[in-house]
């Protein structure tokens, strides 16, 4: 916390303005490229072993709701590309914020 405070510090009044703004933008952008990462290995594994999930009662519940197993997969890659579109569009947001902070605080 002591260098968030000496970083601070550094700004111009106009920057420090933004400062907070920016660190949260970004820490949200972080865990969704992580959560975009962590989804990668769920589902390249039930595309290989389909049979692994009726091993796991968790997944065997959802799919009991849902039906089909091929359903469940047709679903879970639209889930894995639909977080993809929103991840990209909301780090694209990310990086249109932070132009826009550097161009207001450096001129």
């Amino acid at each position: 916390m002591k260098k968030f405070v000496l970083i601070y510090g550094v700004l111009s009044k106009k920057s420090q303005r933004f400062f907070w703004v920016v660190l949260i933008v970004s820490t949200i952008g972080m865990g969704l490229e992580v959560m975009g990462i962590g989804m990668i290995m769920p589902m390249i594994e039930i595309l290989i072993r389909p049979e692994m999930v009726d091993e796991n009662s968790i997944w065997y519940k959802l799919i009991s709701t849902i039906g089909d197993k091929s359903n469940f997969t047709l679903i879970g890659l639209c889930l894995v590309v639909s977080l993809f579109i929103f991840k990209n569009l909301y780090l694209a947001f990310q990086v249109n914020l932070a132009l826009q902070v550097y161009f207001r605080c450096s001129g």
